[in-house]
C-alpha cells in the first residue's frame, strides 16, 4: 500500500512540473512575438518613438558619464582612505593589534564595490570614513594611555635606579663597617694573645706568692707548735680517772635515764680538777682559742670568747653529755683528744676580726672542725 502511495505522488509531481515547464515556453514565445511587434513600430521611418528613445539614451549616456566621474572621484577617495586604512594598519599593528578588525571592513568592502552602485559605495565609503575616525580616535587614546604608561614606568624606574643606588650605598656602608670590624677583631685578638702572655706571667707570680705564702704558713705552724709544747694543754688520764669513766659509761648504757646524773659526776671528778689548773690565769680573759686533734698536725678548731675559761667549760660539758651536744663536729671527740690553747688576747670589738683571720689561717672551713 506504501509503494502504491509513493508511486502516485512520484507521478502527480512528474506532471506538476511538466505542466510548469509548458506553460512558461508558451509564456516566453508570446512575450518574444510581442517584442519584436513592438520594435517594428519603433524602427519604422518617421516613428515618433525613435526620436524620444534617442533623446531618452543621450541623457542616459550623459547621465552614466557623470555617474563615471562620480565614481572615478570615489575611486580617489577610496584610494585616499586606504592609504590612511594601510598606515592606521601599520600603527594598530604597534600598538597591539587594535585595528585588526579594519582588514575584514576591507574585504567587506571590496566584496561590496564589485556589485554595488554608485551612491552604495558612496554610503559605503562614508560609513568606513566614520569608523575610520572612531579608529583614529581609538589610537589617540591608546597613544594617550602609552605615554602615560610609559611616564608611569619611568617614574617607576627612576624610582628602582634610586632605591637600587641607596642599596649599592648601604651595600658599601655594611662593607666598610665590616672591614672596620675585622680590623677591631684583629685588634682584639692581638691584645688577647698579649694578654694572655702577662696573664700567664702574672698567674706564675701568683703561684710563687702562693707558695711563699704556704711556707710562711707552715712556718708559723711551726713556731705555734714550739709554743703550744710550753703554752698549750692536754688532759692527762690516770688509771683512775679512767677506770671512772669505764664505769660511768658501763653504768649509763643500762640505766640510760642516769646518763645525765653519771655525766655530772665523770665532769666533776675527772675533766674539771685538770681545767681548774689550766684556767687559773684565763678567767675573764678575751681572746682566740684553738683545739687541735691529736696526731693530726691540720686538723683544727679556732672559736672566741669573751671569758676562755667559761667557753672552755662549755665545750668539755657538751664533750661527756652533761650539756646538749648539737650538731658541730667537735663534739664527737672526748676532751683528753684534743689539744687546747689560747692564740691571742685582744678586745672584744676584735673578736669576729681576729676569728676569721685564724679560721682562714688554719683551714678549718676546709679541713678543720669549723666545717658546717
Amino acid at each position: 500500500m506504501e509503494q502504491i502511495m509513493g508511486l502516485i505522488v512520484g507521478i502527480s509531481a512528474i506532471l506538476i512540473i511538466g505542466l510548469s515547464f509548458l506553460c512558461y515556453h508558451f509564456y516566453r514565445g508570446a512575450k518574444k512575438a510581442n517584442n519584436e511587434s513592438k520594435k517594428d513600430q519603433i524602427l519604422a521611418p518617421g516613428a515618433p518613438q525613435l526620436d524620444e528613445l534617442t533623446d531618452r539614451l543621450n541623457s542616459l549616456t550623459n547621465e552614466l558619464n557623470e555617474k563615471l566621474t562620480q565614481l572615478n572621484s570615489l575611486q580617489e577617495n577610496y584610494n585616499e582612505l586606504k592609504v590612511s586604512y594601510d598606515t592606521i594598519v601599520a600603527e594598530n599593528i604597534k600598538c597591539g593589534g587594535q585595528l585588526e578588525r579594519l582588514d575584514l571592513e576591507h574585504k567587506r568592502l571590496l566584496e561590496t564595490l564589485q556589485g554595488a552602485t554608485p551612491q552604495q559605495i558612496e554610503d559605503r565609503l562614508n560609513e568606513l570614513k566614520e569608523r575610520v575616525l572612531e579608529a583614529q580616535k581609538e589610537l589617540v587614546g591608546l597613544n594617550i594611555q602609552k605615554k602615560e604608561k610609559l611616564d608611569k614606568w619611568d617614574k617607576e624606574l627612576e624610582k628602582l635606579n634610586i632605591r637600587k643606588q641607596e642599596e649599592n650605598n648601604a651595600v658599601e656602608g655594611l662593607l666598610k663597617r665590616q672591614n672596620e670590624l675585622l680590623t677591631t677583631v684583629n685588634g682584639l685578638e692581638d691584645q688577647i694573645k698579649n694578654v694572655g702572655v702577662e696573664r700567664d706571667h702574672v698567674c706564675g707570680e701568683i703561684e710563687v706568692l702562693r707558695e711563699e705564702l704556704d711556707s710562711l704558713k707552715e712556718q708559723s705552724r711551726v713556731a705555734l707548735g714550739v709554743k703550744e709544747n710550753g703554752g698549750f694543754h692536754r688532759f692527762k688520764l690516770g688509771a683512775r680517772e679512767k677506770e671512772l669513766i669505764g664505769l660511768v659509761r658501763e653504768i649509763e648504757k643500762g640505766y640510760p635515764e642516769l646518763e645525765k646524773d653519771l655525766a655530772k659526776i665523770e665532769w666533776s671528778k675527772v675533766w674539771l680538777p685538770q681545767l681548774q689548773k689550766w684556767c687559773g690565769e684565763l678567767s675573764g680573759v678575751c681572746g682566740i682559742y684553738r683545739l687541735r686533734v691529736v696526731g693530726e698536725d691540720n686538723v683544727y678548731y679556732v672559736g672566741q670568747a669573751k671569758d676562755i675559761k667559761e667557753r672552755w667549760y662549755q665545750h668539755v660539758k657538751k664533750m661527756v653529755g652533761v650539756d646538749s651536744k648539737g650538731g658541730e663536729l667537735l663534739y664527737e671527740y672526748e676532751p683528753d683528744q684534743l689539744e687546747w690553747g689560747v692564740i691571742e688576747k685582744v678586745r672584744e670589738s676584735e673578736l669576729n676580726e681576729r676569728e676569721r683571720y685564724w679560721i682562714e689561717f688554719f683551714g678549718c672551713k676546709e679541713i678543720g672542725l669549723n666545717r658546717k
